[in-house]
């Protein structure tokens, strides 16, 4: 439902504007440090990018199948420089 993942980008840019911290999980974070050693990505960039997400950028939800690590939503958007595609 394109209001709720609106709703939920809205609710992200407030928290941020708001002086809340990103924080990723170690995996994520693991990942990140490995993309900004790999390519020209700053920590500026990664907020960046998560302030402009928008609707279109909406990937995946929860994966029904109780596989997956995290119960999280997925989004796809191009960072930094080199434009890097990132999940």
């Amino acid at each position: 439902n394109i209001e709720l993942v609106q709703e939920f980008i809205n609710e992200t840019r407030e928290r941020i504007s708001n002086g809340v911290d990103i924080t990723f999980t170690a995996k994520a974070n693991s990942e990140l440090e490995d993309l900004m050693l790999e390519y020209d990505i700053t920590v500026e960039d990664i907020e960046h990018t998560i302030l402009n997400l928008t609707p279109e950028n909406y990937y995946r939800g929860i994966d029904p199948s109780g596989k997956a690590d995290f119960n999280v939503c997925a989004f796809r958007a191009f960072v930094g420089k080199d434009n890097v595609e990132i999940y």
